[in-house]
């Protein structure tokens, strides 16, 4: 429960999606595999581009389209009320139209595998367990692959997990999107963090933070083929997720170069779990605290998404507006939606370009975050025509 009284649960659920992908584990073994013929190279190209058609630069293209920044408890922007832009569903590269590109239900021949883990936990008490995905080929290549480590939401009592973003169809998304060459093959994980915020819980409780980047880093780094700079890991995730993303990369920028945030739960102490302890304790896992006093928001490239109806648009201007006082590098949208499954599971495919050309980025800037420019799915089909 939170300091307000009500259950603290930031994200919604979905039904799952079926997955082709087997699952690779010790006590299960593996699933079924059924293969489907993708479309030819030229044939994914030219289908990507009819969605190209008529669409204007992102920058240019938010005229006309507004949200007004709600009143919030916790301080809003300067100016509070304000006609904030944003980027209509139907003007970006959609988990939809990825599935048009192949047809309803399609997947790729050759496809990645998921790997349950077990692992012991000093952090939090007993042990936990994680999936981790491998691309296809990852069994018969000497590559050391990129590693993005996605963080799940609150979720609700009866269900959260690392499950929940295997139900946005990250499996689809992600075989598809490297089948296609829109991303790079990566490893990607999901760690278990409950609904406990990915924080290090006050007064002796359970170390979330730490378990991610003490315990399920290295595991990872030492039982899979990783390149284990810290330019070479990102870390992301949705809503309770986001925002244990943003303060774990935040803080520990020697472990993460790259953080993602999909509608964040940024929340004032007063609207904080009880777990967050008092002002001070707080303050140490608060993302805009440390986005306005720490130093470690300058050696990550962070990406913030939310709807232009999300309950915490407020909130989340206000941390827009600490990072760009301080000039972080970062990559801030405000996209058609609600605080809702439907709205993760549709911009998936953005959120994993980001991440895709985030850990493949060649400069940095002085204090080591990458720089990186994002172009939309669909701005990126233009320009492979132009090669």
């Amino acid at each position: 429960m939170s300091r307000a009284g009500r259950s603290d649960t930031g994200s919604a659920s979905v039904t799952a999606t079926t997955s082709n992908n087997p699952v690779v584990n010790p006590a299960k073994g593996m699933g079924t595999i059924t293969s489907t013929t993708p479309k030819s190279s030229a044939g994914i190209w030219q289908s990507l581009l009819r969605f190209v058609d008529g669409v204007q630069d992102p920058v240019l293209r938010v005229e006309g389209l507004t949200s007004r920044v709600p009143n919030s408890p916790a301080g809003g922007p300067p100016e509070t009320g304000a006609l904030l832009p944003f980027v209509s569903n139907g003007e970006l590269f959609t988990a939809e139209r990825l599935e048009e590109l192949y047809g309803p239900g399609v997947l790729p021949e050759r496809r990645g595998e998921w790997h349950y883990e077990d692992i012991p936990s000093l952090a939090v008490g007993e042990s936990q367990h994680l999936l981790v995905w491998t691309p296809a080929g990852y069994e018969t290549s000497e590559v050391r692959y990129p590693t993005l480590y996605l963080l799940h939401g609150a979720g609700s009592s009866e269900s959260h997990g690392v499950d929940e973003w295997l139900g946005y169809a990250l499996t689809e998304d992600l075989d598809r999107l490297i089948d296609t060459g829109l991303i790079e093959p990566m490893i990607v994980v999901l760690p278990f963090g409950a609904q406990g915020y990915w924080v290090n819980h006050a007064d002796g409780g359970p170390r979330w933070s730490d378990f991610v980047t003490d315990e399920v880093v290295p595991h990872v780094d030492t039982m899979f083929r990783t390149d284990a700079r810290r330019e070479r890991r990102a870390v992301g995730g949705l809503s309770m997720g986001g925002h244990g993303a943003l303060q774990i990369a935040f803080r520990r920028p020697d472990v993460f170069a790259t953080a993602g945030a999909h509608s964040p739960t940024i929340r004032p102490f007063e609207d904080s779990p009880l777990f967050f302890g008092d002002t001070a304790h707080f303050a140490t896992y608060d993302p805009l605290t440390l986005a306005q006093s720490g130093s470690g928001a300058d050696r990550v490239t962070t990406w913030i998404d939310l709807g232009n109806e999300d309950l915490f648009l407020a909130s989340t201007v206000t941390l827009r507006d600490a990072l760009q006082a301080r000039q972080a590098e970062l990559h801030f949208h405000v996209f058609e939606g609600e605080h809702e499954g439907w709205y993760w599971m549709e911009y998936l495919p953005e959120y994993l370009q980001f991440y895709s050309r985030a850990l493949a980025a060649v400069q940095y800037t002085e204090a080591g975050a990458p720089t990186i420019q994002v172009a939309t799915m669909l701005r990126m089909a233009t320009a492979q025509t132009m090669r």
